[in-house]
């Protein structure tokens, strides 16, 4: 199926809204941890050994699973004071060129951060801490927001074509 199709467009920016909830949910979930850390250290005299660790797995989790989110709603930052001086359709034009740079990094990206996954599996390495974390866990979390974002920048991409067509 085209990734122009309906069906599969809408697939994916619901994938894209829903791990944005998630990321929010995330931030929440964190923001309790260390705030449970900082009760436990300071009134009870016994911190959260673990709440460091989960709290940074947590901030990759958020950062990588939400950018497909952000890019989906237009919130990613960007430096337009040259871009809004151009016309309309060379604004989707440069909008064009500059998805199809990101999605070449992005997949070369994507591509290595699944190899790390899969060694560091192969290779059973664990975080030396306290939870003894398998390290293919935390590093699995930034393959998959990859892969959500690659699929968000298609749809994209897509829609600049779609634009750029009708101009």
């Amino acid at each position: 199926m085209k990734i122009t199709g309906a069906p599969l467009r809408k697939t994916i920016e619901w994938i894209s809204s829903f791990s944005g909830k998630v990321a929010m949910w995330c931030i929440l979930a964190m923001m309790l941890l260390i705030s449970y850390d900082v009760f436990s250290r300071y009134l009870l005299n016994s911190p959260v050994l673990f709440s460091d660790e989960i709290s940074g797995y947590m901030l990759v989790f958020i950062g990588f699973i939400g950018a497909a989110s952000a890019l989906k709603d237009g919130r990613h930052i960007s430096v337009d004071i040259l871009v809004a001086r151009l016309k309309p359709k060379a604004q989707v034009r440069l909008q064009v060129i500059t998805s199809i740079l990101s999605l070449a990094v992005l997949v070369i990206f994507c591509w290595h951060s699944w190899v790390m996954v899969y060694r560091s599996f192969e290779r059973n390495v664990r975080v030396p801490s306290i939870l003894l974390t398998p390290l293919w866990i935390p590093q699995m979390l930034i393959s998959i927001g990859s892969v959500f974002l690659i699929l968000q920048l298609l749809v994209e991409m897509a829609k600049a074509l779609r634009e750029l067509k009708e101009k």
